[in-house]
């Protein structure tokens, strides 16, 4: 699945042009950790994810904490987070 090599890319682009909190959580399949995924925290709480769609049925995402954008960053040019 393509969107599996931009999605740290595709949601700290949201994150930066929208002020949202950036999450970083664990994926597991069949109990074993495999790599991790990001998405975003609007300010009510709600949680906006452009690539939840590539998990497979026996893939979970687990936990998640707030992660810091490293200054100077680009918007558009966020750096991509391969699992």
């Amino acid at each position: 699945m393509p969107e599996r090599t931009w999605y740290a890319a595709a949601e700290q682009s949201v994150q930066g042009r929208h002020g949202r909190e950036l999450i970083l959580g664990e994926v597991f399949a069949n109990g074993t950790r495999t790599g991790h995924h990001h998405w975003n925290r609007l300010p009510d709480g709600r949680h906006i994810d452009l690539t939840a769609d590539q998990f497979r049925p026996d893939e979970a995402v687990v936990g998640g904490q707030v992660q810091q954008r490293p200054p100077g960053t680009p918007d558009d040019a966020a750096p991509s987070t391969r699992r």
